[in-house]
C-alpha cells in the first residue's frame, strides 16, 4: 500500500502488471474514477464518501464502486486486492481518520508473495 500521485501509480501499475498480469486494485477515494484506470488489464474497485459520482466511476470501467461504512469499513466481502491506491486522500482526512482507514485498507490486501 502506498500513498502517491497518479504518475507514481501509473508507473507502478505498469511494472506490477508485467510480472503478475491482471491485478485487482482498490482505489480509495476514487471520486469520478482516475484516468490511470485500464479496465482491459486491471480490475478496479472504488470506495469513497457518500455522494461521490458512482455512475461516472462505473462508466470509467470500474468493476464496482461503494461508499465507506460509518466506521470506515470497506465492504468488499470475499474480495482481496493486489494493490490499494490512495491518491491525495491524506490531504482530505484528519490523522486519526486516516489511520483508521489505512487499517481497513490493509485488511483487504492479499498477503505479499515472497
Amino acid at each position: 500500500m502506498r500513498l502517491g500521485t497518479e504518475t507514481f501509480f501509473t508507473h507502478q501499475l505498469s511494472r506490477i502488471s508485467k510480472t503478475k498480469g491482471s491485478i485487482k486494485i482498490l482505489d480509495v477515494g476514487c471520486g469520478w474514477g482516475q484516468h490511470i484506470a485500464d479496465p482491459e488489464h486491471h480490475h478496479f474497485y472504488g470506495v469513497d464518501i457518500e455522494g461521490f459520482p458512482k455512475a461516472m466511476t462505473l462508466e470509467k470501467g470500474y468493476k464496482e464502486a461503494r461508499e465507506y461504512a460509518e466506521n470506515n469499513a470497506i465492504y468488499y466481502n470475499n474480495v482481496s486486492f493486489d494493490v490499494a491506491l490512495l491518491i491525495n486522500v491524506n490531504a482530505h482526512l484528519p490523522d486519526e481518520l486516516l489511520s483508521s482507514l489505512l487499517s481497513e485498507v490493509a485488511k483487504k490486501l492479499k498477503p505479499k508473495e515472497p
